[in-house]
């Protein structure tokens, strides 16, 4: 076993104690980097949360474990918060969420009803003061109750990933009243086996609860499942699988949930790359898989979906070894249509941060944990909050022709219309699965029906700036991105992109219509300033 997967396990289950910089597009992003007082081993950024004015990041190596609360505006440590009744090793902090003025506050190694039965506590965030502690009325040895935590208006749900279920040690998750820290369910998986993990993740919102069973095996070894239950009852509703489920994928590894809609994270699935991991987008009305997102640059053992994070249009998806140098990143998605919009990092990165490992996502701000950034001496750990690009640009040229989908390709521009920050993406979307491509640039507008024999118009003309060394594959979700050097844009000569200048973008991909040809998406214009 690798270096990396060792450390991976001994990060997950406390059972043990740059390729290159990036261009600064993403540093771009960056709003600030918290400040605690977090010291070396601390492994601060295991868990991240947002909500309201508040960063949560949890610190669970030392002692009891610690919560930083710091200020979202500043990134200042506003309180450091330990459990009331805390035993070294007891890892408070491992897990949180955090909704309104409140968070739950895993601590899976208490050993209050046997060794390693678990813990959680909600907390005060106004005051930073303790409220309650939580848990379950079938408290045992080895439960792990508080491994994951979820917390939404008056109800949190606990994950017991070591807790009887259906079977003995398939898991089980709790519900709590919130007003009286009552117990109102435990819910375990109807077809649960030992061994399965249920509980290892879980997401409540809106009336639902999801819990991932990451080692389910009845697809194949280590496929995963997730269970979607209501929240009221306690019923089992349906229960998510991928379309391309696979052997070691662990399907529900992390968990997300906004409204109706989830993503899941299977950080060893088949991506890009074998094992580099992949996340699945579901409507839980219908319990439809509607997009596979992959990294647009994913490796071999990644750990892309390790952590996931929802909230209105947006997805992020953290992939702590990303990257030769095991930087880690994150990626951002757009809920609507699947496509990957940016990929963040830290602008200090250095090798073995494990940027991504816990990731959370409040009004267009993104918070992500390097449990082992060393800026304070060995796994101090850290946590980066990032702007999330908005839509620039408008589009022009359109619908494109049909494409062998049945439908148009389009394109979408990101990031900033301010040329000095240098902060643009492209997105293709629309496009057919597994076809080749790449972007177009020109200052000029134009219009060419059937461009090159294709089955599309050519929206550009001039000096047309073609980034074919930067050819893309649309792959399962029929998209592909780049993020634009607006440093050099490669007409020929290159040129830089100034204030007061036009740019306008377009995406030329491959096509089966019904034979070999190719085609276009529509255009968009920018103008920075």
């Amino acid at each position: 076993m690798s270096w990396r997967k060792r450390f991976l396990l001994a990060l997950l289950f406390g059972l043990a104690v740059l390729t290159e910089r990036s261009s600064g597009q993403d540093e771009q992003t960056e709003l600030l980097q918290i400040s605690t007082t977090a010291n070396q081993t601390d492994l601060l950024g295991r868990s991240v949360a947002m909500t309201g004015s508040w960063i949560l990041a949890g610190a669970p190596w030392k002692g009891p474990g610690n919560l930083y609360v710091c200020d979202l505006a500043s990134g200042q440590q506003l309180y450091k918060v330990k459990p009331s009744d805390g035993s070294s090793g007891d890892y408070f902090a491992w897990s949180v969420s955090a909704s309104g003025t409140r968070a739950a506050v895993g601590a899976p190694f208490d050993g209050d009803f046997g060794l390693r039965s678990g813990s959680a506590y909600v907390i005060d965030l106004v005051t930073g003061s303790e409220i309650m502690k939580l848990s379950a009325t079938d408290a045992g040895p080895f439960q792990y109750f508080g491994y994951s935590v979820s917390i939404d208006s008056q109800l949190a749900v606990v994950g017991a990933y070591g807790a009887d279920g259906a079977q003995q040690y398939s898991g089980a998750a709790y519900v709590f009243d919130l007003a009286t820290g009552a117990q109102l369910h435990k819910l375990a998986a109807s077809d649960g086996e030992d061994g399965d993990k249920f509980g290892l993740s879980v997401a409540v919102d809106d009336g639902l609860v999801l819990v991932g069973a990451p080692y389910s095996d009845e697809l194949g070894p280590y496929t995963g499942k997730v269970y979607v239950f209501d929240v009221t009852s306690g019923q089992e509703l349906m229960v998510l699988t991928p379309s391309d489920s696979a052997s070691l994928s662990v399907f529900g590894f992390s968990v997300a949930l906004h409204g109706t809609h989830t993503v899941v994270g299977a950080n060893n699935a088949n991506g890009l790359e074998e094992y580099s991991g992949a996340a699945y987008v579901f409507d839980l009305t219908t319990g439809q898989e509607l997009f596979k997102l992959v990294a647009h640059d994913g490796q071999m053992a990644d750990y892309f979906g390790l952590s996931v994070a929802m909230d209105g249009d947006r997805i992020v998806v953290g992939a702590p070894l990303s990257d030769v140098l095991d930087l880690g990143a994150v990626y951002v998605f757009d809920a609507l249509t699947g496509s990957e919009l940016v990929k963040l990092v830290a602008s200090d990165a250095q090798q073995q941060d494990g940027l991504g490992f816990s990731v959370a996502l409040l009004d267009g701000l993104s918070c992500a944990g390097a449990p082992q950034n060393d800026d304070k001496g060995g796994e101090t750990g850290s946590a980066y909050v990032h702007i999330l690009p908005k839509p620039v640009g408008s589009n022009y040229c359109g619908p494109a022709n049909l494409n062998s989908t049945g439908g148009s390709a389009a394109i979408s521009a990101f990031g900033s219309d301010v040329a000095a920050h240098n902060l643009l993406s492209l997105t293709a979307h629309g496009i057919p699965n597994f076809q080749f491509g790449y972007f177009l640039a020109s200052e000029t507008k134009g219009f060419v029906p059937f461009a090159g024999n294709s089955q599309g118009n050519l929206c550009l003309a001039g000096n047309i700036a073609r980034f074919n060394q930067q050819i893309q594959n649309s792959g399962a979700a029929g998209s592909f991105t780049i993020q634009v050097d607006l440093a050099s844009i490669p007409t020929n000569p290159p040129q830089s992109v100034m204030a007061g200048e036009t740019w306008n973008f377009q995406a030329w991909f491959r096509d089966m219509n019904p034979g070999p040809t190719s085609n276009f998406t529509d255009g968009v214009s920018v103008t920075f300033s």
